[in-house]
């Protein structure tokens, strides 16, 4: 079993009486069901509160979303049905949409893609998963807008020559 010693303690064998020497393991537990937020997170919501007000209450849904999908080592994509998100955190259809409004324009949120209520957990502020996931996602990301960025030149260079 995997863990940390802790101590050495005495226990007494109920049979033969005789006392033993035994090391205390505290097992090793993993972390499960935890969000790291990093810190340009907590100091963009501090910044924005005034801004966001009763938004954080929307985002704190995001969060929790995230975590009842198991959403860990990518992007936190959740499915926003107005209605149903209204009806859960006790607001009007027109309020979800403006604080929905709110947290895309502060960044704290990113809709997946335009005409579709999808939207993700920006991963600079709040990441589920391990270290190693995260980097991973970051290289993958930068191999994607470096293949965008060459496309885009390819496309230019083929609109001047044809």
């Amino acid at each position: 079993m995997a863990g940390r010693p802790v101590q050495f303690k005495d226990f007494v064998d109920p049979e033969t009486g005789e006392v033993r020497k035994f090391l205390v393991i505290e097992p090793k537990v993993k972390d499960c069901d935890f969000i790291k937020i990093r810190k340009a997170l907590t100091e963009a919501t501090l910044k924005d509160l005034d801004y966001l007000n009763g938004a954080v209450k929307l985002l704190m849904w995001f969060l929790d979303k995230a975590l009842e999908y198991k959403m860990f080592n990518k992007p936190a994509e959740i499915p926003v049905f107005i209605n149903k998100v209204a009806r859960e955190l006790g607001l009007s259809e027109v309020t979800i949409k403006r604080y929905v409004k709110r947290l895309k324009d502060k960044g704290y949120i990113i809709q997946i893609q335009k005409r579709k209520t999808v939207y993700m957990l920006n991963p600079e502020f709040i990441w589920l998963g391990t270290a190693k996931g995260y980097l991973e996602y970051l290289r993958e990301r930068r191999r994607i807008k470096t293949r965008e960025k060459e496309d885009k030149e390819e496309i230019s260079t083929d609109f001047r020559t044809g």
